[in-house]
């Protein structure tokens, strides 16, 4: 079951009362959490963001999970691990926590804001494509997990939401390994699915009055209003009403074939509550540039399974530098698993032979600096197939 709320502003009433409108239709907050129990409140923190880039999780929707939590007698721990492999330092986080509002948050609120340096391992046995994590120590101490994601667009994964939100409590650098691991956006997917049936999250509640839309999930998408807040208990169902909200089908994103692959859901469309999702679908949200037409899905996946690597060479859009906008702070360079980018005359640059076409540095890059681009023969081999 996943409830759906109308809220169109980010006012701190509206907010409120979307939210508790939310979980009042699936209970209350009492449901999910009781008294004198330890909690993380765990949001997409992607980047040094501001809220107004649609990047990262509002604060206002944290604040209002927050004192519903509180309200419920239970102790909140706000806590994330930012961004893909790049190493935790106290004044990185402190930098990521005060430019998203979650200082401001725990001030307001009083809810403790952890910082987490170093990693403990957990082990997974009953994993299908990992089996063990390290993860932020947060979560050894609480005993149950509330996921906060942002609805966005994401040019690896084709759309990121509940379930892609908790890769974040995966620590800092650990994260990178992943990548080279699973280049494939399935396996990749498959991952994500064992990190969910790990930490099973208690609650979801999704941010998406004002999502992203293009070339998410950083700098390079573009705000967009969708106008709602979600919740559920399943992640995958949520992000099932979140993709049904934007248009995208459960064949396009590959978390939903790894979510019934693993028996966590069972593929077809939730039970809704609240506002009918008729009355919120929007038709025209941007897919990211990545993504192949609807009618070249099949083929495309037909034509990946006979030519594997070279294919993908050919129908991936290649990340590159922008010398205009780059301004060499090798964020991109800390950020790429494959440590495929240098800075050279003070301007990156991608060795094509090392790169697995995993966005890293495009998802990361505070300039907007690194483009997506198709080569001649990867658009010509599009329009051939669409």
């Amino acid at each position: 079951m996943v409830s759906v709320e109308r809220c169109d502003t980010y006012d701190r009433v509206a907010v409120m009362e979307a939210v508790d409108r939310a979980l009042e239709g699936l209970g209350g907050m009492p449901r999910f959490v009781s008294p004198g129990e330890k909690i993380l409140v765990k949001p997409n923190l992607l980047s040094p963001t501001p809220p107004d880039k649609a990047v990262t999780t509002h604060p206002l929707i944290v604040e209002a999970v927050v004192r519903l939590i509180q309200s419920a007698g239970a102790y909140p721990i706000i806590s994330e691990s930012p961004g893909v492999g790049t190493k935790h330092s106290e004044q990185r986080l402190k930098e990521v926590f005060e430019t998203t509002g979650m200082m401001e948050v725990a001030d307001r609120t009083g809810a403790e804001l952890r910082i987490e340096l170093e990693p403990i391992h957990v082990s997974f046995l009953e994993g299908k494509f990992v089996k063990g994590f390290e993860l932020l120590p947060v979560f050894k101490e609480v005993d149950g997990i509330v996921n906060l994601p942002k609805l966005k667009t994401h040019v690896f994964m084709i759309y990121t939401g509940a379930v892609k939100n908790l890769f974040g409590l995966i620590h800092g650098v650990s994260k990178s390994k992943f990548h080279v691991r699973f280049p494939n956006e399935a396996d990749f997917a498959g991952m994500l699915i064992d990190v969910m049936r790990l930490v099973e999250p208690r609650l979801t509640v999704m941010d998406g009055v004002i999502g992203m839309e293009g070339n998410g999930p950083g700098s390079h998408g573009s705000p967009r209003k969708v106008g709602v807040i979600l919740a559920g208990e399943n992640p995958v169902e949520v992000d099932a009403i979140a993709c049904r909200i934007i248009g995208m089908g459960f064949d396009e994103v590959p978390i939903f074939e790894a979510a019934k692959a693993a028996g966590v859901w069972n593929g077809e469309e939730p039970q809704i509550v609240g506002t009918p999702i008729e009355e919120v679908m929007i038709s025209d949200f941007r897919k990211p540039d990545s993504q192949p037409t609807e009618k070249a899905i099949l083929k495309y996946e037909l034509v990946r399974k006979f030519a594997g690597k070279l294919m993908r060479e050919i129908t991936s859009p290649k990340p590159v530098p922008q010398k205009g906008r780059c301004i060499a702070c090798g964020v991109c360079v800390r950020s790429c698993p494959q440590n495929a980018i240098k800075i050279k005359e003070k301007v990156a640059v991608v060795d094509d032979s090392l790169c697995i076409r995993c966005y890293c540095c495009h998802e990361m890059c505070p300039e907007s600096a690194i483009d997506l681009r198709f080569s001649t023969i990867s658009r010509l081999f599009r329009r051939i197939i669409g």
